[in-house]
């Protein structure tokens, strides 16, 4: 509240230099007998300067605050309730009808958006009656402290989890959550080739050869099959990146089969040309 023009106290004007406020209840007209104000807000005054400003704060349903019999202070229809200001030197008083700031509502339930599969990003949206919205996730009921926004990248760790999102929204009189409905992360797609893996060295009885990886779409750990005419070759042997042609390879065809593999993610194979042993 602001204020001008008041009398500073001096000889013989005792009551200047102030203002007197109440809440009062149960009409449109001012009301300032007694009783008609509530008791616990009514009654304070402040001497000050000609001019400045001054902070009150009141509060539906606090301790001490009791509306006028019969009345109710709220927004509703036929609720009356005003906030009343009287200065010392008896003029006024004035009036303001009051707003009770209400806690928000919900409008629209929190839901998520995207596909739940692990490389996805989730989006998480909610809508309110008013209030500032804060966002929250949880990985199988576990919030996740550093999810904060409005937007959840799946990495692989989510696979095979329960997911959800929370929206909250806050204002000065209290707060209000909606919760998503969970969903389970499915695997995320599996990369792609882009180049072939090839076979280096040269393929005789005897001699070391070995098996790029190939170039992918997205990078993973290989793990790696060397196959005799299509056949896989048992043995740990066969299961490396370099391979050590056998007699029984000889006048054979090889080949080496590379698979991409990355937590989260579904895995993918590509296989070298074949190549002759001598």
């Amino acid at each position: 509240m602001n204020y001008t023009g008041l009398v500073s106290p001096s000889a013989g004007n005792t009551n200047g230099g102030g203002w007197q406020y109440g809440i009062c209840v149960g009409g449109a007209t001012p009301q300032i007998g007694p009783g008609s104000c509530s008791s616990a807000t009514g009654g304070f005054d402040f001497v000050g300067g000609a001019s400045g400003s001054y902070t009150i704060s009141v509060v539906k349903g606090a301790a001490g605050f009791t509306d006028y019999p019969s009345y109710t202070c709220g927004n509703g229809a036929g609720n009356e309730c005003n906030f009343t200001i009287s200065d010392f030197r008896g003029k006024g008083p004035k009036q303001i009808p009051i707003t009770f700031l209400e806690a928000p509502t919900v409008s629209t339930s929190a839901t998520m958006s995207g596909a739940a599969r692990v490389g996805n990003t989730l989006t998480c949206a909610a809508t309110f009656s008013g209030g500032t919205k804060t966002y929250a996730w949880f990985n199988n009921n576990v919030k996740i402290t550093s999810a904060t926004t409005n937007k959840l990248v799946l990495t692989g760790g989510y696979y095979n989890r329960s997911v959800k999102c929370q929206v909250t929204a806050t204002n000065g009189a209290g707060f209000i959550a909606s919760d998503s409905a969970a969903k389970k992360i499915a695997l995320g797609a599996a990369a792609t080739i882009r180049v072939k893996p090839t076979i280096s060295g040269t393929v005789k009885v005897g001699k070391t050869i070995k098996s790029s990886t190939g170039t992918w779409s997205r990078a993973g750990t290989y793990t790696y099959q060397w196959k005799r005419n299509g056949v896989a070759i048992s043995g740990t042997a066969a299961k490396k990146a370099s391979y050590k042609v056998v007699a029984k390879d000889k006048g054979k065809y090889l080949t080496c089969t590379v698979k991409n593999n990355k937590a989260g993610y579904a895995s993918a194979s590509s296989t070298t040309a074949r190549k002759k042993a001598v």
